[in-house]
């Protein structure tokens, strides 16, 4: 089937393939380019910021428990306070920026149901601190931020004032004489009085009028001590009775008032405190969770996205290399092929036209010597230069497309060369990216270490307080049980604050771990753009040589034809001296079926059955010059030959052979 093709078949047969594995080459390079961006883009524009964000929002998240914990403080005055209040506000519109610029990045199934229940939750959580924020601020508005120490304090004062009336009425009774205080603001609830201030006006009622009366309740003790001095008992109890006693009542109901007042805000930071440990800590821990989900989920796609961009590359790498060998073995074989296909037949026919020059030499006895040698060289030459400007023009033709796909490598190489520099900047930006999450990582630990410290400090409080209500005694042991509650919050807290800043510090490990990968990444990307320029160089160098090759043929395919311009003109000058015998109708016919043989090879099969049925020539008048001397069949042949037609008229030729006068030509 392959030799009854056409020449022109033939040919287009071997380029098609070729270009069919060039076509090859550069689809899967573009598809590997292709992935490869796709797995970058998934991987820094995706996944990266999604991280980012959700780290970010935990980070806010965070510090916003850590100022709502805070406000539980009641040692804080009122300006730390504010500060706590304004700071949960601007943490709360830092989540929010945070928490919108992460809705608008693309996000998977799995990653979306995380992501709406963390959104379920949230709006309990966010009422539940409202709720906090709300009796936090009442609890201001009382303007009794530590109750518990209040009662103490008021219950103290409370016991002073009883003791201080019975030791008057042990003077009147029994003239059990005591150390009497005669400065109101001496004693340790003057000295409150004096410093007690609050912006609660109900409370300023209530201390305004407590310190009318505790000072009316110190100089009548004072007046009873004086009269009893100088032996006026009657007088001291009705002083005692009309004026020490209703004020040492006021007094006690002054009292009364504030430990109520004092009660009524220690019940208010009771329910702050079982509000956010109890339902508030669960729904936080759930949120958390959820985040933590989000950013395990966007790790594993980001870590997915890079062993896919890997593995593609090696595929590629493996693909390319592996379709370019098939494809310089294909070249060679076809060209090697196509070589001998084309050798071999011209070859024989080389020879056989060879044989049958050398009979028609020995039966044309009757040529003279010089013109039989300028006849037989002058065959011998159009032959050689038949075969060599068809050899001439296929070499020509393969320059050319050689020529034309170096081009085409050369760009394809450039625009490689241009992906490999964008995938290498957008490496760079991905290593940016990544330092950041590490310097994120960084102040997240020193916020830890804060967190750890404000533990320790709330345990010496504790342990301050557990002191003090020791030696309260009985009156100070339900502030004992909350000091001891509260030391065991601090111990839970600085527990969970170490066990954060480990984790904390294992997500710095890794972070530094992807910033050096990123960092390997882009020195192989550097190095593939170094390899992609020294490619380009080449094929450029490559596509320059092949056009210098095809512009060489073309001068020696012109030299050609002026040669066999020359052999024409020989064979002419052989003209008068070139008779034939009969005898060369034998050989003429030989040769017909060679140059058939010719004609199949060129053509195809059909056009060697066309040939068999034209290919007797028509007979020509003789020229005036030979009429004096009969010529014999074979002298008009070679008169045909020196007139440059026979050639074309000896073997006439259809239209359909049109690609063997090409070839001849």
């Amino acid at each position: 089937m392959f030799q009854n093709m056409k020449l022109g078949t033939k040919l287009i047969l071997t380029f098609m393939s070729i270009a069919t594995t060039t076509l090859i080459l550069g689809v899967m390079g573009y598809h590997g380019t292709v992935r490869s961006e796709a797995s970058i883009n998934e991987v820094g524009a995706v996944r990266l910021p999604g991280i980012e964000t959700v780290l970010k929002m935990q980070v806010e998240l965070e510090s916003l428990v850590g100022g709502m914990r805070t406000l539980l403080n009641p040692d804080n005055t009122r300006e730390v306070r504010q500060e706590q209040y304004d700071h949960i506000a601007k943490t709360r519109e830092r989540y929010g920026q945070a928490r919108t610029l992460y809705e608008t990045l693309s996000h998977t199934h799995e990653e979306v149901q995380e992501w709406s229940e963390f959104l379920r939750i949230l709006p309990e959580w966010v009422g539940a601190n409202d709720e906090i924020l709300r009796l936090c601020h009442e609890l201001d508005e009382m303007d009794i931020l530590n109750p518990t120490a209040l009662l103490a304090e008021l219950q103290t004062f409370r016991g002073d004032h009883l003791e201080l009336e019975m030791k008057v009425a042990g003077l009147i009774l029994s003239g059990e004489a005591f150390p009497a205080i005669d400065d109101p603001s001496a004693c340790r609830f003057g000295k409150w009085l004096a410093q007690f201030s609050t912006r609660n006006p109900h409370l300023q009622s209530i201390t305004r009028a407590a310190h009318q009366q505790h000072s009316r309740f110190h100089e009548t003790a004072r007046t009873i001590c004086d009269r009893m001095q100088a032996g006026k008992r009657e007088e001291c109890e009705q002083l005692f009775a009309t004026a020490m006693q209703p004020a040492a009542q006021e007094v006690s109901h002054n009292l009364e008032q504030l430990i109520a007042q004092a009660a009524q805000a220690e019940k208010l930071q009771t329910r702050i405190a079982d509000l956010a440990m109890g339902r508030t800590r669960q729904l936080q821990a759930q949120a958390f969770q959820r985040l933590d989900n989000v950013v395990r989920i966007n790790h594993d796609l980001a870590a997915q996205a890079v062993d896919g961009a890997r593995a593609q590359s090696t595929f590629q790498t493996t693909l390319s290399l592996i379709a370019t060998i098939v494809g310089v073995v294909l070249a060679v074989v076809l060209g090697m092929v196509m070589t001998r296909a084309i050798t071999r037949p011209i070859h024989r026919i080389i020879t056989g036209l060879t044989t049958g020059s050398e009979q028609v030499a020995s039966a044309a006895g009757q040529v003279s010597a010089a013109s039989q040698s300028l006849a037989e060289g002058a065959t011998e030459q159009a032959a050689g230069l038949e075969e060599t400007s068809s050899s001439l023009e296929e070499m020509s033709s393969m320059t050319k497309q050689n020529a034309d796909n170096a081009q085409q490598a050369n760009t394809l190489a450039s625009e490689a060369r241009k992906a490999a520099d964008t995938g290498a900047e957008s490496m760079t930006r991905m290593s940016r990216a990544i330092n950041d999450i590490q310097k994120s990582s960084d102040e997240t630990a020193k916020i830890i270490k804060v967190i750890d410290e404000i533990a320790f400090q709330t345990n010496l409080l504790a342990l301050n307080a557990a002191v003090e209500a020791a030696r309260a005694g009985e009156a100070g042991k339900g502030f004992a049980v909350v000091a001891e509650e509260v030391r065991n919050l601090a111990m839970r807290s600085a527990e969970a604050a170490k066990n954060t800043a480990s984790m904390i510090e294992e997500s710095v490990k890794n972070a530094k771990n992807g910033v050096d990968i990123a960092a390997e990444v882009g020195k192989v990307l550097d190095e593939i753009v170094q390899s992609i320029g020294k490619t380009t160089n080449l094929v450029g160098e490559i596509a320059a040589a092949s056009q210098e090759q095809a512009q060489g043929i073309d001068q020696v395919n012109t030299s050609v034809s002026q040669m066999d311009k020359v052999t024409q003109q020989n064979a002419a000058n052989a003209e008068e001296s070139a008779s034939a015998s009969e005898e060369l109708s034998n050989q003429a016919e030989s040769m017909n079926e060679i140059v058939g043989e010719l004609i199949a090879l060129v053509g195809g099969a059909t056009a060697k059955n066309t040939n068999r049925r034209d290919s007797r020539p028509a007979r020509r008048t003789v020229p005036k010059q030979a009429k004096e001397r009969p010529l014999r069949p074979s002298d008009g042949t070679w008169h045909k030959i020196a007139a440059g037609k026979a050639n074309r008229q000896t073997i006439p030729l259809g239209p359909e052979n049109a690609d063997l006068n090409e070839f001849n030509t």
